[in-house]
């Protein structure tokens, strides 16, 4: 459980995993592929890795969809909702 709130970021924030923050710790690992189970019934995979120049692609893709918040370090909190896939891009500092 905490590999997967604390590397991964990904975490419930409602009844039955309806809603979930995205927030990963992209500044602990350079890539990272995780399987994460939400609830009983839902399956997040989490991805990120080098992009282009000194950005990052992150990727977030779920098996059901579901309403989703991201939180990019040193970012602040956005509002996608209801999701099943979702691509972010990341700039180290």
């Amino acid at each position: 459980y905490e590999y997967c709130t604390e590397l991964a970021g990904i975490r419930p924030i409602a009844p039955g995993s309806s809603k979930v923050l995205f927030k990963p710790r992209l500044r602990l690992s350079a890539t990272i592929e995780a399987k994460v189970a939400l609830g009983k019934d839902n399956i997040a995979t989490v991805s990120w890795g080098p992009g282009d120049d000194d950005k990052r692609r992150v990727v977030l893709q779920l098996e059901k969809p579901v309403e989703v918040v991201s939180q990019l370090p040193g970012g602040e909190e956005i509002e996608h909702g209801v999701v099943d896939y979702l691509s972010l891009t990341y700039r180290d500092m």
